[in-house]
C-alpha cells in the first residue's frame, strides 16, 4: 500500500484546494523520502496535521481555528493506490466531520515538532498498532507529545531493537531505564558512568532523537512515517546522522518530513526518487 497524494481544502491556511504528492519507495536509498520545505507559516505543519487527522477510531473534529475563514469547510482527500479516502465537514461552519471507509492496512505514524513530554508519568504500555489507534488530531497544537510515556514502556520491553537503531544516531550507547519514585510516579533514568540523572533534566535534543527513533524502530516495510521538523534542537552533526537513518528506512517505507534544514536532502536521494 502506498500513500500517493494528499489534497487539502479549507484546513488552516489552505483556502483553496492544494495537492501534495509523495515519493514511493523502490528499494533504493532515499527513494521513499518526501521533503516538504518552505517559508514559515507556509503550511508545512498543516500538511503533517492532515496526515494525523486520518488516524484514530473516530472522524476528527475541526475547531473554528482549524477551519480557513474563507471556506469555513474542510475536505481532506488521501489517495492510496489510486483509491480516494475523504474526511470532510458535515456542513459549512460545522466542527463535526464524516469520513469514508479507511483502509486499515495503511497506518501513518505522525511525530509532531513539539516533542517534549511530562518527565513524570503513570504506567501504561502501547504497541505501535494501539498507539496509532489512539492517535487523534488534538483541537489545538499541543506543547507535549500525548501517550509517548506509554511508548516508553513498550520501548523498554524491546530495548535491544530500539538501542540498535538509537546507536546509529548517537555515537555512544546510552544506558537507560524506567524507574519509579516513592510517590508512585515513573521517570526515565539515564546513566553516565557511576552517576545518573532523570528525564526531568533530559535535554530537548535527546528527547527528539528518542522520539524519532521510536517512530522508526518497530515500523514495517510499507509503513508511512511523517516527522515535523526533525532538525529541532539537534546539532548539525546529529541532523546529518538522523538524515542518514531516514534515508536508510526510506528504501522500503514512505518517510515524509517538513524541514527548514539543508541537511535533510541530498543528490543521491533526489536521483533515487525523493521529492
Amino acid at each position: 500500500m502506498s500513500l500517493e497524494k494528499l489534497e487539502i481544502l479549507g484546513f488552516r491556511g489552505f483556502s483553496s484546494k492544494q495537492t501534495t504528492e509523495f515519493s514511493i519507495p523502490t528499494g533504493k536509498l532515499g527513494s521513499g523520502l518526501t521533503v516538504i520545505t518552505g517559508a514559515n507559516n507556509s503550511g508545512k505543519s498543516s500538511i503533517i496535521e492532515c496526515l494525523k487527522a486520518r488516524g484514530g477510531y473516530q472522524s476528527p473534529s475541526f475547531t473554528v481555528g482549524a477551519r480557513n475563514a474563507a471556506a469555513d469547510y474542510i475536505e481532506i482527500t488521501y489517495v492510496i493506490n489510486g483509491i480516494e479516502e475523504k474526511i470532510s465537514s458535515l456542513k459549512k461552519g460545522s466542527s463535526e466531520t464524516k469520513r469514508s471507509d479507511k483502509d486499515s492496512s495503511l497506518q501513518v505514524f505522525v511525530l509532531p515538532s513539539r516533542r517534549a513530554f511530562n518527565p513524570f508519568f503513570g504506567r501504561g504500555v502501547l504497541s505501535r498498532e494501539q498507539y496509532l489507534q489512539n492517535s487523534n488530531l488534538p483541537p489545538q497544537r499541543s506543547s507535549v507529545m500525548s501517550e509517548f510515556q506509554s511508548r516508553l514502556f513498550n520501548i523498554l520491553e524491546n530495548q535491544d531493537a530500539f538501542n540498535e537503531v538509537l546507536h546509529k544516531v548517537l555515537i555512544f550507547k546510552p544506558e537507560w531505564s524506567i524507574d519509579q519514585s516513592d510517590q508512585g510516579s515513573y521517570f526515565l533514568k539515564f546513566y553516565n558512568g557511576k552517576s545518573s540523572h532523570t528525564s526531568d533534566g533530559m535535554g530537548e535534543g535527546v528527547v527528539s532523537i528518542f522520539a524519532i527513533v521510536d517512530s522508526l524502530y518497530d515500523s514495517k516495510p510499507g509503513d508511512v512515517i511523517a516527522i515535523d521538523e526533525p532538525e529541532l534542537s539537534l546539532h548539525p552533526s546529529l541532523q546529518k546522522r538522523v538524515f542518514s537513518l531516514l534515508k536508510e528506512y526510506s528504501k522500503d517505507r514512505q518517510i515524509i518530513i517538513s524541514t527548514h534544514s539543508p541537511y535533510f536532502i541530498d543528490v543521491e536521494s533526489l536521483v533515487n526518487g525523493s521529492n
